[in-house]
């Protein structure tokens, strides 16, 4: 089956505007869709927009707060203990790495544990943030109950993953995120979606047997009557027994340091079958290089002892060695030129999801899909000299600017109105909307989307962070500085002769 291509930034809009549309707050919504995003976008698709649906469904059944409110349970200069209460994951996990980079920029170390949380995406993101700090960065976390112990078939622990990231002196950092058993209840829905058998070796069931149905592993793994091999496969002949040991530490570091529940405990439905929340835990660790040796010594090593492993002898047949991180900066590559490859089941899920909730539908980069004219609307806010720009968390320092996207219009409202509209629910100000500075003409198979580029001006409020993306006031004579879209920066190049605006906000920086 041909996938079809979506463009990452028009699947994190879907995204964002879906979780809006169950009560996320805006800000919070942008970092649930950043997160898994970010993992179609590094071919981690298991853990990606297709998991979409878990989130809907507790966010529905009340399971899951969409307002993720964190307390704080115990903390000191280093350490913290924080409960989720129930909120989202992904917010959770976000806020607890960011609490533990400025601890360990502070101290040397920050290490921050959560309990009663929710599914959190893939682990590496949240490793990654502390890397791109220029720090080490470690991310765990536990997960219902699907991997069965070395010579057990109960399903005891959650696949458990680890994350480890840093900085190199390379295009991409060193990023190893793995489950700590075979596989994951992600990839049998995958292979379930297309059809396909689950590989032996993966899935066992009660008598110990391998199991290859997806859907009725996906059916049975809640009735306890299938379960995930540990990371190794069975027994301790293959290293079973490695696999399991790293899965308990995870439960370890997660569970018995946050003080939360563990194991069985973290089902997500009760003794009855009734949804209930799973309260997982997570732990996060952030270490400053710079506390150790200088930060460009660091990578310089690193970048070498990558070099020397992909350099190393060959097997028979192999056409290279790859190191951990690679693979997904190379699949960025390909999915930021061509898009994200969604499969045709998928995609008319996405559609239907997008009609049941009233928010617009991913438009397609590739594919004849959809058809007609979109018009979105975006500004440029320039006051006093200085424009207000955002980049997003993944970013170079120079790289990844963008304008402040509008669009989502309701029935009825012009451009203009819904542009101030999602300025005051996105970035916490009132904007007055002033003339247009021109038009962007995307064109994709089957669908022509036309940008509209506004000037605005802020009236009331500060600009506040967008939940993935750094918010910074820029002054126009050093834009050429940071990378722009050449068509944006050709509509800014006039706006620094022009009158000056109002004085910035109190507190603008």
């Amino acid at each position: 089956m041909e996938p079809v291509r979506v463009s990452p930034e028009e699947l994190r809009r879907f995204v964002a505007a879906v979780f809006r549309r169950l009560g996320v707050p805006p800000a919070d919504a942008e970092i649930c869709a950043e997160v898994l995003v970010t993992a179609d976008v590094r071919g981690i698709t298991s853990h990606g927009v297709s998991r979409l649906w878990l989130y809907v469904k507790r966010l529905r059944e009340g399971t899951v707060s969409p307002v993720t409110e964190l307390r704080v349970v115990r903390e000191g200069p280093t350490t913290a203990v924080l409960d989720a209460q129930n909120g989202l994951g992904m917010v959770a996990g976000h806020r607890a790495m960011e609490l533990a980079i400025r601890k360990a920029r502070a101290f040397g170390l920050g290490a921050v544990a959560v309990r009663n949380s929710s599914h959190y995406g893939i682990a590496g993101y949240y490793a990654l943030m502390a890397a791109r700090e220029g720090m080490i960065g470690m991310s765990f976390t536990n997960a219902r109950p699907s991997v069965a112990p070395t010579f057990g078939v109960e399903p005891m622990l959650g696949t458990n993953p680890i994350a480890f990231a840093c900085p190199t002196d390379e295009p991409f950092p060193f990023c190893f995120d793995a489950a700590t058993s075979v596989s994951q209840r992600g990839r049998i829905e995958v292979l379930a979606r297309l059809g396909e058998p689950v590989p032996v070796g993966w899935v066992v069931d009660r008598e110990g047997r391998p199991a290859t149905d997806a859907p009725a592993i996906l059916a049975g793994l809640p009735h306890d009557r299938y379960a995930f091999l540990p990371l190794g496969g069975a027994g301790e002949e293959l290293g079973g027994h490695k696999g399991y040991g790293l899965a308990t530490l995870v439960e370890i570091l997660c569970s018995a340091l946050a003080g939360g529940p563990f194991l069985k405990d973290l089902a997500d439905v009760d003794a009855q079958g009734r949804p209930k929340p799973s309260r997982l835990g997570h732990f996060f660790l952030a270490v400053d290089v710079q506390r150790f040796l200088p930060l460009e010594e660091f990578r310089r090593r690193v970048g070498e002892i990558l070099r020397a492993l992909r350099a190393s002898a060959r097997a028979p047949g192999a056409a290279r060695i790859y190191t951990a991180g690679e693979k997904a900066y190379l699949r960025e590559q390909e999915v930021r030129e061509k898009g994200v490859p969604l499969d045709p089941p998928l995609w008319a899920g996405l559609r239907s999801l997008a009609e049941e909730l009233g928010v617009p539908a991913p438009a397609p980069r590739g594919g004849a899909v959809g058809g007609g004219v979109r018009d979105v609307a975006a500004a440029w806010i320039v006051e006093g000299g200085r424009v207000l720009l955002a980049r997003r968390q993944g970013a170079d320092e120079q790289g990844g600017l963008w304008e402040f996207p509008g669009g989502g219009q309701e029935e009825g409202e012009d451009l203009r109105a819904c542009l101030a509209r999602e300025l005051r629910e996105e970035l916490g100000v009132e904007a007055a909307v002033g003339e247009k500075l021109g038009e962007v003409v995307h064109a994709y198979p089957g669908l022509t989307v036309r940008l509209h580029l506004f000037r605005a001006r802020i009236v009331r409020g500060e600009p506040r962070p967008l939940g993935c993306a750094e918010v910074r006031w820029v002054p126009l004579e050093e834009l050429g500085r940071y990378a722009l879209a050449p068509a944006d920066r050709a509509l800014l190049q006039g706006l620094g002769a022009g009158p000056a605006g109002p004085p910035p906000p109190d507190g603008a920086s």
